[in-house]
């Protein structure tokens, strides 16, 4: 039991220290969707938290039968990120 208390706390560290260097190091301003660069390409940044009413500890696509250990808890954070480039403004020239 102590063990998965202590993966719990490891988590919520990352989570946290993720979100606190994207911040810190992108510093920038917050843009609305419509705003576009002059090459229209974009990055983007996002993350969240789940909580479930009964665990999926056991099941194929959240546990791979226990292959990377028993993911049974109620909890769960995501952090990822993307980015979006325009290959071209007139789709070939066929917008023309």
């Amino acid at each position: 039991m102590q063990v998965q208390k202590s993966r719990r706390k490891i988590g919520v560290w990352t989570v946290v220290v993720s979100l606190a260097a994207t911040f810190a190091l992108g510093s920038v301003l917050p843009v609305l969707a419509e705003d576009t660069t002059a090459t229209g390409n974009r990055v983007f940044f996002r993350g969240g938290y789940a909580h479930l009413d009964i665990n999926r500890g056991g099941q194929l696509f959240t546990d791979g039968h226990g292959a990377a250990g028993r993911n049974d808890a109620n909890n769960g954070y995501y952090v990822g990120g993307g980015t979006d480039l325009m290959v071209t403004k007139d789709l070939w020239g066929m917008m023309a």
